[in-house]
């Protein structure tokens, strides 16, 4: 799983927590630390002054490696040492422009018609990405984005797959895969 889209999502939301970093993600701190690529990350990171997204979604696309996919998904995912599960909201900057959809063509927008909406009515649907919140990753070409259901738990799947150019005039491809919505059974 790539930690990119919950990095770059994520970096001028909250400020991080030492201890929980130290304590709860030692071990991937350590590996980090012991990795060049890694390393050459988190410096890159810190430059890019907390708050600049593109920048560190630059930094984050040179020098991505599993060891820091490991170190971002301890600090974001599994413990939340940098606050975004309880303080990030991905709306408050258009909240006061842009009000939910209530209704879709005429009727109520449940979590059912919403959920035949990314499915786009099948087991997968596809979509290609035109602009969303970020203006680091939304500007990404060759862009794929599907839902996937997953019958484990009842929710959705969500996939990107999309190409990075790299400071160095390279490119990749990358992929960030993440469980997107559980909904009731």
């Amino acid at each position: 799983m790539s930690a990119l889209g919950v990095v770059v999502a994520s970096v001028s939301a909250q400020t991080p927590n030492p201890v929980c970093i130290a304590t709860k993600c030692g071990t991937e701190v350590a590996k980090c630390m012991a990795n060049s690529m890694c390393r050459s990350a988190m410096g890159c990171i810190a430059k890019c002054g907390g708050s600049n997204q593109s920048c560190t979604f630059q930094c984050t696309c040179d020098f991505e490696t599993p060891v820091y996919d490991n170190l971002a998904f301890c600090m974001f995912n599994k413990n939340d040492c940098m606050g975004t599960k309880t303080g990030f909201d991905t709306w408050k900057m258009c909240r006061s422009n842009v009000k939910p959809l209530a209704t879709y063509r005429g009727a109520a927008l449940t979590q059912d018609v919403a959920r035949k909406l990314l499915e786009r009515g099948k087991d997968r649907g596809d979509w290609i990405v035109t602009k969303g919140l970020s203006a680091a990753y939304d500007c990404l070409d060759c862009q794929m984005n599907y839902w996937l259901k997953n019958s484990k738990n009842n929710g959705l799947q969500y996939v990107a797959d999309f190409k990075v150019h790299k400071s160095n005039g390279s490119t990749r491809y990358n992929q960030g895969n993440y469980q997107a919505l559980e909904f009731p059974g």
